[in-house]
């Protein structure tokens, strides 16, 4: 795709939304006689003048940086520098790119997201920009789907595997992707299902965070495959195996303890209730004796038993120190227990080095600031794919 044919597509925004929309409120202007109607019509045009903005500033944003990265050289090795969080300069789009080119096949499926201008134009990848109307109104169902199960049986029929979503550090843009997916369930679904294990026609399946980018995410649909041998980290006498620590100057008390009568196994689950304090965050913590080496394992497994109170919740892995470490997080966005599973290999905040070979310390942590609620822990395992001969 050219330059050329980048611009016609993004341009073509404003016409659209000027002939979608502003038709009705140019017709009410001209046939209203009233100040009040004329004012109020004044109003709506303001409104599509504003919108006009919206989606004209990114297209032109988006030819802006195509004209300062295109005589770069893309080096693979480029995708780890610094960038920076606060403009969308060339090494913004770089490190995606980058990521792209390196690590994702042409033929593995198509992407979805929003502001992915230099990606169309440095990638031979299929992309989705759900920013451009006609694409928007071609997945109205799918973007409209709020049941999880089905949302994931509409993806597997489609060829959209990977979403690319701002995130909440991008400033301008992610509030332009708020705005236009506000009432797109699809989004909310992905956001807030990650990692958590989808049963579908006999498969399982999951949302997981596949590279936490500078100012994007990107999150992939995957099957996960069926744990053919399981090693028990703990599942009874959880208090005797977890340390609580609290921190932070706020409002909550948080209190653990052995659960008899809401289990998923065993004859016990580890309960994690918070009231009123003095402190803002809670995590668990365990250190073991001597290194682990967890290479032979594909995933860190866990039950939990939500509370929808939409809080963010982290699994930290240390090897073998807090300066090398990964972590996978997921929402708290369900009620009732659910199987967790993080893949061992590819967690997408990493710090340091992370080698699943000298693993130390686990963390189960609350990332969201005093909230209240009650949830269980249960069944925390190691999960091995066996394959038969």
């Amino acid at each position: 795709m050219s330059i050329l044919d980048l611009i016609v597509i993004l341009l073509i925004w404003i016409p659209l939304i000027f002939l979608m929309v502003g038709r009705h409120f140019i017709s009410n202007y001209w046939n209203c006689a009233s100040r009040q109607i004329a004012a109020s019509s004044f109003k709506k045009r303001v409104s599509i003048f504003a919108l006009i903005l919206v989606l004209g500033v990114p297209a032109i944003q988006n030819y802006s940086i195509i004209k300062q990265i295109g005589p770069r050289l893309f080096d693979p090795g480029e995708a780890n520098r610094a960038v920076s969080i606060l403009s969308y300069r060339d090494e913004v789009f770089l490190e995606v790119i980058n990521y792209y080119q390196s690590y994702m096949p042409v033929d593995s499926g198509t992407t979805m997201g929003f502001g992915l201008g230099p990606l169309l134009h440095f990638t031979e990848m299929q992309f989705i920009e759900l920013a451009a109307p006609p694409n928007v109104v071609d997945k109205l169902d799918l973007l409209n789907q709020s049941n999880i199960s089905m949302a994931i049986d509409g993806l597997l029929n489609s060829d959209v595997k990977y979403f690319l979503f701002p995130k909440s550090s991008a400033g301008f843009r992610f509030n332009i992707f708020e705005v236009l997916s506000s009432n797109t369930n699809l989004f909310y679904l992905i956001l807030n299902s990650t990692f958590l294990v989808e049963g579908l026609s006999g498969k399982n399946y999951s949302f997981i965070k596949a590279k936490d980018f500078t100012l994007f995410g990107l999150y992939a649909l995957v099957e996960t495959p069926r744990i053919t041998e399981e090693i028990k980290i703990i599942d009874e006498n959880s208090t005797e195996f977890w340390e609580l620590v609290q921190d932070g100057e706020g409002e909550i008390e948080t209190h653990i303890s052995e659960d008899f009568d809401n289990v998923e196994s065993g004859e016990s689950s580890l309960a994690i209730e918070t009231d009123h304090g003095t402190y803002s965050r809670w995590f668990l913590q365990h250190s073991f004796e001597e290194l682990g080496d967890w290479k032979q394992f594909t995933y860190f497994g866990l039950f939990f038993h939500g509370s929808r109170t939409a809080a963010e919740v982290a699994v930290i892995i240390d090897t073998p120190d807090v300066y090398n470490r990964g972590e996978w997080r997921f929402v708290d966005s369900f009620s009732g227990w659910k199987l967790i599973m993080f893949p061992l290999e590819s967690p997408p905040i990493v710090r340091g080095n992370f080698s699943i070979s000298e693993v130390r310390k686990i963390y189960i942590v609350l990332r969201s600031p005093n909230v209240k609620g009650l949830w269980n822990v249960d069944n925390v395992f190691l999960g091995k794919i066996v394959n038969n001969p």
